[in-house]
């Protein structure tokens, strides 16, 4: 049947089950990617905020090593050493999750634009 149908030129229009579960794909993918644009906006919006308010200009790499479900970790690191709280301190070039006697460092990468947390659609 749709041998003959192509061979007459025939192009018979879809059902109609079909084109709205297309329509609805469409709409579903269209909402995920205008979620995940507020999403950013708002972690950039924030990362912003936080940058104005910290003691030195920080800087977030990924790790180069691990990734996670999505994507690279970015680690937030600071150009200069600095101490948190009464005690922690935080050695510049590092991670500030990491701790200064750490066996194994964490293994960077150059610094990337953006937020610490980013979101996948």
């Amino acid at each position: 049947m749709l041998i003959l149908a192509d061979e007459r030129g025939l192009h018979p229009s879809l059902p109609h089950r079909i084109v709205a579960e297309r329509e609805a794909a469409r709409d579903a993918a269209a909402e995920r990617d205008r979620l995940a644009a507020a999403k950013l906006e708002g972690a950039l919006r924030i990362w912003s905020e936080l940058g104005k308010s910290a003691p030195a200009q920080l800087t977030v790499h990924e790790n180069t090593q691990h990734t996670g479900p999505n994507g690279s970790l970015r680690h937030v690191t600071p150009p200069v050493d600095l101490i948190s709280g009464r005690t922690r301190r935080h050695k510049a070039g590092m991670g500030l999750c990491e701790t200064p006697d750490r066996v194994k460092p964490l293994r960077l990468g150059a610094a990337v634009e953006g937020p610490l947390v980013t979101w996948s659609p």
